[in-house]
């Protein structure tokens, strides 16, 4: 498409003005023009050819783990890396290269320690053995044995052994890591059998009752005094001091004891042992019990145990109590080993004790001592108090008539018979 470019020229207006032959001067240049739209894009060209491809390089030298090695003079040995005859280790599956500088002492691999033996060379996997200047490779073979050594073909004390593996010598230990959380506790054994109650011992003896004192003999009554004239009475005397007592007699002796009420029904047993030679493990158990008096039957669960921590827990599946033999199907256990001193007993919490036989009745008390104390000495008399004054006499009454024929009565001997 061909662009097209208009250009406008500035068109000076004319103005009536005489001519003349001179020429005017030159006017000024015009205003640039605006600029055209931009033309479209022209068309795409087709793209060339490809080249022709170059030459392929040189292959590359095959890779591998390296090693450098040298002679030390002294003492003479192979330096490998540095390092006088070191122990080598080597994976299978991998190659490595032996870049060899120890002129006059020749390096080969052999399935023999010591000095070299040709007849022991070890050459699969390996280009170059006996090279003393030079490159050997060691391609090592997934079945090389575990062990090889390298050696030199003219002096003994130049090599040392190879250990080959699957993986290569162990790294140092990495760090230690946290500590996981602490397990969840486990959960609490079961309880071991009690121990057999052991057996009451005997009532001692009742001690006798001593016997009851004697009574003490009753004091003599004092004598009477003689009555003296009633006067006033005089100050009550001061109480005489209470004597002692006479010693208690003797205790009665104690009635005999009463009879010992019933005993109760016993409760059911189950605790015994066994000497069976059993080992400790799941499934059936046949057990001999030393004591057949006890109560198993189908379906309890016993313990039977050698110590707290060897013994086992099942269910019984049967019990002859005629020759103690007790079969029971294993449901959990603890430790291993056979054993042959065994304690069985029921499993679970042992049952509430049977009620108590009632109380035998009070023996009758002994009979009260008739033999009273002695009773104590009487107190002292208090002191008499002071006689009265003596009344006045009274008047005396007129004499009587005297009596006919009577002889004449004494007044003393009257008055003494009134």
């Amino acid at each position: 498409m061909t662009d097209t470019i208009i250009v406008i020229e500035q068109i000076t207006p004319q103005v009536g003005v005489a001519f003349s032959n001179d020429q005017g001067p030159q006017g000024g240049q015009g205003a640039t023009g605006a600029t055209g739209s931009t033309g479209g894009a022209g068309p795409t060209r087709p793209t060339g050819s490809t080249g022709p491809t170059g030459p392929t390089g040189a292959t590359g030298s095959a890779g591998g783990i390296t090693f450098a090695v040298t002679h030390n003079a002294s003492p003479s040995v192979f330096a490998i890396d540095g390092v006088n005859n070191p122990v080598l280790n080597l994976i299978r599956g991998n190659r490595y290269i032996f870049n060899i500088s120890a002129s006059g002492h020749p390096w080969y691999f052999q399935t023999s320690s010591g000095a070299y033996n040709a007849g022991n060379v070890y050459s699969t996997g390996v280009t170059g053995n006996g090279t003393a200047v030079g490159t050997i490779t060691f391609e090592v073979a997934m079945n090389a044995p575990s062990t090889l050594y390298y050696v030199c073909s003219n002096h003994s004390g130049m090599g040392n052994s190879i250990n080959i593996s699957d993986l290569g010598p162990t790294g140092p230990t990495g760090a230690t890591g946290a500590t996981g959380a602490t397990g969840s506790q486990g959960s609490t054994g079961p309880t071991g059998p009690t121990g057999a109650t052991g057996s009451t011992g005997n009532t001692g003896n009742t001690g006798a009752t001593g016997p009851t004192g004697a009574t003490g003999a009753t004091g003599s009554t004092g004598a009477t005094g003689s009555t003296g004239s009633t006067g006033s009475t005089g100050a009550t005397g001061s109480t005489g001091a209470t004597g002692s007592t006479g010693p208690t007699g003797p205790t009665g002796s104690t009635g005999a004891t009463g009879s010992t009420g019933t005993t109760g029904a016993a409760g059911d047993k189950y605790a015994t042992t066994s000497l069976s030679s059993v080992a400790i493990g799941s499934g059936s158990k046949t057990f001999t019990l030393v004591n057949t008096d006890v109560d198993y039957t189908i379906g309890q669960t016993v313990v039977v145990a050698f110590d707290i921590n060897n013994l086992m827990i099942g269910d019984v599946s049967s019990y002859t109590s005629a020759t103690g033999v007790l079969v029971f199907v294993v449901t959990s256990f603890v430790g291993s080993g056979t054993y042959s001193s065994w304690s069985v007993n029921l499993a679970g919490a042992v049952g509430i004790a049977g009620p108590t036989g009632p109380t035998g009745a009070t023996g009758a008390t002994g009979a009260t001592s008739t033999v009273a104390g002695p009773t104590g000495p009487t107190g002292a008399t208090g002191s008499t108090g002071a006689t009265g004054s003596t009344g006045a006499t009274g008047a005396t009454g007129a004499t009587g008539a005297t009596g006919a024929g009577a002889d004449a009565i004494p007044v003393a001997l009257l008055l003494g018979g009134m």
